[in-house]
């Protein structure tokens, strides 16, 4: 069996938790609650390290913000410029990925010394740095999510199990675009694997949008191109997701056993049974879904509808986590899988049982360390993997006429390695040491316009 992390501390393991205890901030326009614990003790780790995590303010309105840490990581012993030694696990290290808990008490204007408490308490991640903007994972954290708590409406119904309404804008075509999205900072779903700006007009035509048309088209794509979710103890699912293990079906990424391998099905991504079961429903011939429209996203967050402002900050940060493939993972890992981590009836509830660390403590340490590694088919919605250069595109793009720039998306075939300068291949614990000492000095990923209808996404402010 593997060992725990910092293993050789057995007796002494109370050291290695940065507790910052609680903390607490009231009123509007406040700032510098800091988030400050320590890691070590006089015997084991002699030289106690003093670590933020964080820091609490409040807006304007007195609305809560949590601000995560710096993002660097350092070895509590030893050397100051100390090597990694391990892809997960390294012993004595220090990084600033963590979770916690937020209860709130408010208070009444007009009965001042009156306390309302509220019910239920708010769950934050603090994860590693998001380089790339406005890409998703296949499945989102959010939709793992959903995927818990429709797992009991499942087993009860049994057979009579039917998914909920479909809505092509809402349910479907996302899925599709972030495949193409994720073509500009992944080679395997780039352009060349056919997932590229050729596609987009495709996807969003109406053999694909209009439950009218002849079913065959999304049917044939459901069969050939999706891979199908893992249902527990079902031989011809088994089956039939030994024979998707391959790069032709999506999502082509890796899952949360390993590195892909062909004719191994919990080496390949898969979508959710609630994902997979909306896609059923749109492909089949009863033609039972909706059109909609595609979601515009607020100017800000006051012009939400209030009632609808909790739910909307809840799948604001959970929208943007990866659900899948988690090997470890990077935001949570395993135990956001797990039925038992939730609130039976209280959606998107962590149980009581979850406590603060819980949801972080299985990831790489520090996270650096397997942020280098899974640099091919892992998390490239917020780890780019493979992207467009800025001097590529500005060459391009002034290469191109101003009546051709729709083309334009579709001519950035060239791609360079995110991570370049600080890859070595024949030796991994020096390639992600590198990534200690020079991650903040990578590339962002971002939407760029250009003057074309699809979008483009480049990387700009590398300083490396």
């Amino acid at each position: 069996m593997d060992k725990p992390k910092n293993y050789e501390y057995t007796n002494t393991r109370t050291w290695l938790i940065i507790d910052p205890g609680e903390k607490e901030i009231e009123g509007a326009d406040k700032k510098n609650v800091f988030l400050d614990g320590k890691f070590g003790n006089d015997k084991d780790i002699p030289l106690q390290k003093e670590v933020r995590l964080g820091e609490l303010r409040t807006d304007e309105h007195g609305r809560l913000l949590v601000l995560a840490s710096d993002g660097h990581s350092f070895s509590a012993v030893g050397a100051k410029d100390k090597d990694l030694d391990s892809e997960f696990d390294n012993d004595g290290w220090v990084d600033k990925v963590c979770d916690g808990t937020v209860h709130v008490t408010v208070k009444s204007k007009s009965q001042p010394d009156r306390d309302i408490p509220v019910k239920n308490r708010a769950t934050i991640i603090t994860g590693p740095p998001r380089f790339s903007s406005g890409t998703h994972a296949p499945t989102t954290l959010y939709e793992l999510i959903e995927e818990v708590y429709e797992r009991p409406r499942r087993r009860e119904a049994g057979d009579a199990y039917k998914v909920g309404d479909v809505v092509f804008y809402r349910d479907i075509y996302p899925m599709f675009k972030r495949i193409y999205l994720l073509s500009w900072t992944n080679n395997q779903n780039s352009i060349r694997n056919h997932h590229g700006p050729n596609k987009m007009k495709y996807f969003a035509g109406p053999l694909f949008s209009d439950p009218t048309k002849d079913y065959r088209k999304r049917a044939n794509l459901l069969e050939t191109r999706i891979r199908a979710p893992v249902i527990d103890d079902d031989e011809a699912n088994e089956k039939l997701r030994a024979e998707q293990a391959s790069n032709e079906f999506m999502p082509l990424l890796g899952g949360d056993d390993s590195e892909p391998e062909e004719g191994k099905p919990n080496r390949w991504a898969s979508l959710t049974q609630l994902q997979y079961d909306r896609l059923k429903k749109w492909a089949g011939p009863e033609k039972n879904f909706t059109i909609g429209v595609e979601e515009v996203p607020y100017e800000s967050f006051d012009k939400i509808p209030l009632d609808e402002q909790p739910s909307a900050l809840t799948k604001a940060g959970l929208e943007w986590s990866i659900g899948a493939p988690m090997y470890p993972g990077i935001e949570v890992y395993w135990v956001a899988q797990r039925d038992e981590s939730y609130k039976p009836g209280e959606r998107f509830r962590f149980a009581d049982t979850v406590t603060p660390g819980d949801l972080t403590k299985g990831l790489a340490l520090p996270w650096q360390s397997d942020f280098s590694m899974c640099n091919t088919h892992w998390w490239p919605s917020i780890r780019p993997d493979d992207v467009v250069a800025e001097t590529y595109f500005d060459q391009l793009k002034a290469d191109t006429k101003p009546d051709q720039l729709n083309q334009l998306a579709g001519k950035l075939k060239d791609r360079v390695r995110w991570a370049r300068g600080i890859e070595y291949e024949d030796d991994e614990n020096k390639q992600n040491s590198e990534m200690v000492r020079k991650w903040n000095k990578l590339g962002f990923v971002a939407r760029q316009d250009y003057g074309g209808q699809l979008e483009i996404h480049i990387e700009r402010q590398r300083t490396l």
